[in-house]
């Protein structure tokens, strides 16, 4: 099975950053962000990560081309850029069992390292990245 014939459903998305977590539901009041201690500066870092619903397969020159888009988010719930590891992850899916992820068939390791991969992967408008793998 190629990736375009993989549902969107089937993308499971982490990233690699210490405590970066899926943005937690606004109806769970049992949800909260630790707090850092009193005497320390804050310092904005990256503690959710949005995965956009336009996440997609394209088709450009006649391969399937995965645009992932995603938004980080501070402790305070405002976007901030952050460098670092975007792991991306493809799933196979078994509906079979309420949509479980099953076997892995890619993984993309995007950088956001240097000046130059922030220029080339951020997008001031929509305040997240945008990886083409």
């Amino acid at each position: 099975m190629g990736p375009a014939a993989c549902c969107l459903s089937a993308l499971a998305v982490l990233c690699l950053w210490l405590g970066c977590e899926a943005p937690p539901s606004e109806s769970d009041p049992s949800v909260s962000v630790p707090d850092k201690p009193m005497d320390t500066a804050w310092q904005p870092d990256p503690v959710r990560v949005r995965v956009y619903p336009s996440t997609r397969f394209i088709q450009e020159s006649g391969r399937a081309i995965l645009e992932a888009r995603f938004e980080l988010f501070d402790e305070m719930g405002d976007p901030v850029k952050s460098a670092g590891t975007f792991r991306i992850e493809l799933h196979s899916i078994d509906e079979s069992l309420g949509n479980t992820p099953r076997r892995l068939l890619y993984t993309w390791n995007a950088q956001t390292h240097t000046l130059a991969d922030q220029r080339e992967h951020y997008d001031p408008i929509t305040r997240g990245y945008l990886f083409r793998l």
